[in-house]
């Protein structure tokens, strides 16, 4: 089995203190990973999430999931060649994760190509300790709406991808909506 640990380190006192009696990037993974998996949105598959700790403390911290085979979404959109039907396919499918996982009420701030990977089955999310689940619908709407910037941003200095995924955006958030 292939694994990618993501190690989430203490930068300085200041950060310590704040993350000795909060859950740690880890285990925000970790539990992410799960409901989104229940909610059947295609994620890393979780492993193991580790934790060092003194006592109740909170220090260092891993997360452990197995390898998606493929390539990140933007070096597979800039730099390899599907076909136009392929290429359209999994553009696709990436606006739907983002849709799915607003209508189950989570939201991923950090939705930048590099943290999909393009795996032979589609688009997996690999980067999972920045969603978070929204009870009240009014800051869920700010936020879900905000979540769009970071993927049309990815496709800046690439004005037919930008176009693609614009007009996808509209067109599956119009369509969900009806």
């Amino acid at each position: 089995m292939n694994l990618v640990i993501k190690r989430y380190n203490i930068k300085n006192r200041r950060h310590r203190l704040k993350r000795l009696l909060t859950p740690t990037r880890a285990a925000r993974s970790w539990s992410n990973a799960l409901r989104l998996r229940k909610a059947g949105i295609p994620v890393a598959n979780p492993v193991a999430m580790i934790e060092e700790r003194y006592g109740p403390f909170r220090s260092r911290a891993f997360f452990i999931a197995e390898k998606v085979n493929g390539v990140d979404a933007f070096e597979y959109f800039t730099s390899t060649n599907p076909s136009a039907e392929e290429l359209h396919e999994n553009a696709r499918k990436l606006v739907d994760i983002i849709l799915r996982m607003g209508q189950a009420r989570f939201v991923q701030p950090d939705t930048k190509a590099e943290n999909f990977v393009i795996s032979p089955s589609g688009p997996v999310m690999v980067d999972l300790d920045a969603v978070r689940r929204y009870r009240l619908n009014v800051t869920f709407q700010k936020a879900f709406d905000k979540c769009w910037q970071p993927l049309l941003h990815s496709w800046r200095n690439h004005p037919d991808l930008y176009a693609m995924f614009e007009t996808l955006i509209k067109e599956r958030i119009h369509a969900a909506k009806e």
